[in-house]
C-alpha cells in the first residue's frame, strides 16, 4: 500500500513536468523520423544504413536512457527539497523507496518502445510478432536504465551532476 501510494506520488510528479516526459517520448521519434527522410532522400544509400529494422531497436533504446536521467533528477530534486528527508520518518522500507521510484517509469519505457516501433510501423517496417518481443526485450533494458537512474539519483548531490553523467551516459 505504501508502495503504491508512494509510486503514485512520482507518477504524478512525472505528468507534471510535461518538457522532460516529451522529450524522452518526443526525441527517438523525432530521430527516427529525420534519419528515414534522410535515407530517403540519398538515392544510392546501401539498404543496411539506417534501416528500420536496425536503426528502430536503437533508437527504443536511446529514448530508455532518457528515463534514468529524469528518474535521477526526479530523486535529486526530492532530495533537494527535503521531501526525502521527510520521507525517512515514515514507516517505509528501502525497498519500497525503491519501488516507489521504479514502478512510474515502467510503463513510460513500455510506452516509449511502443510509440517509437509503430512510427517505425508507418514509416515501413513490418509489423508483425517480432515488434512485440522487440518490446519485451526492451524491459530488462529499461530495468537497467531505471536502476542506473536510482543510483545516479542516490549518489549525485544535484539535476545539473545528473545531467552531466545522464548525458555520458546517453
Amino acid at each position: 500500500m505504501r508502495t503504491r501510494v508512494f509510486a503514485w506520488r512520482n507518477l504524478r510528479e512525472i505528468l507534471r513536468d510535461p518538457l522532460s516526459l516529451g522529450f524522452s517520448l518526443g526525441f527517438p521519434v523525432v530521430l527516427l523520423l529525420m534519419m528515414s527522410l534522410m535515407r530517403q532522400s540519398i538515392p544510392d544509400m546501401p539498404a543496411d544504413v539506417f534501416g528500420l529494422e536496425s536503426f528502430t531497436p536503437g533508437m527504443a533504446v536511446f529514448g530508455l536512457s532518457f528515463l534514468g536521467m529524469f528518474l535521477g533528477m526526479l530523486m535529486t530534486g526530492d532530495r533537494k527539497t527535503a521531501f526525502l528527508q521527510r520521507l525517512f520518518i515514515s514507516p517505509m522500507r528501502g525497498g519500497e523507496f525503491i519501488l516507489g521510484y521504479a514502478l512510474p517509469f515502467l510503463p513510460l519505457a513500455v510506452l516509449e518502445s511502443a510509440v517509437t516501433f509503430l512510427l517505425a510501423g508507418i514509416l515501413g517496417l513490418p509489423l508483425g510478432m517480432g515488434i512485440l518481443w522487440a518490446i519485451l526485450v526492451m524491459l530488462p533494458v529499461s530495468l537497467l536504465f531505471i536502476a542506473l537512474g536510482l543510483l545516479m539519483g542516490s549518489c549525485l548531490g544535484n539535476s545539473q551532476q545528473v545531467g552531466g553523467i545522464g548525458s555520458i551516459l546517453i
